[in-house]
C-alpha cells in the first residue's frame, strides 16, 4: 500500500512532478489513482506530526507538484490560495445577505 512517506520520497528529489508521473512512480493501481494521490497530498498538507514542516504545492504557473522549499514557493502558494478562498466565499456572502433580507421580510425584492 502506498503511503505519504512514499510520496515524500518521490518528491524529495526537488523536481516538479505531474500527476501522471507521481501516479506512475508511486505505482498507484487503484480504480481512481488521481483520488488516491489527492488524498495522500491532503494528508501531508493537512496534518501535523511527521509532516509538520512539509507542504506539497502546485501552482498555476508550473504544471505539477513539488515540496515547497523556498520562500518564493510558499508566498506564491499563499497568494493563490487566498485569492481562491476569496472567490469561493463571494457567493456565501451574497447568500447571507439574501437570507438576512428574507428573514427581515424583504424577500420580494429578490424574486
Amino acid at each position: 500500500m502506498v503511503t505519504c512517506d512514499d510520496l515524500i520520497d518521490v518528491l524529495s528529489d526537488k523536481q516538479i512532478h505531474t500527476k501522471r508521473e507521481l501516479i506512475e512512480k508511486l505505482g498507484l493501481k487503484t480504480k481512481h489513482p488521481e483520488r488516491k494521490l489527492r488524498r495522500l497530498i491532503q494528508e501531508v498538507n493537512m496534518h501535523e506530526g511527521p509532516y509538520s514542516n512539509m507542504l506539497i504545492i502546485g501552482t498555476s504557473d508550473i504544471s505539477g507538484y513539488r515540496l515547497a522549499t523556498r520562500q518564493e514557493d510558499l508566498k506564491h502558494f499563499l497568494n493563490e490560495r487566498r485569492s481562491r478562498a476569496e472567490e469561493i466565499l463571494k457567493p456565501c456572502e451574497k447568500a447571507e445577505r439574501i437570507l438576512l433580507d428574507i428573514e427581515n421580510g424583504k424577500q420580494n425584492e429578490h424574486f
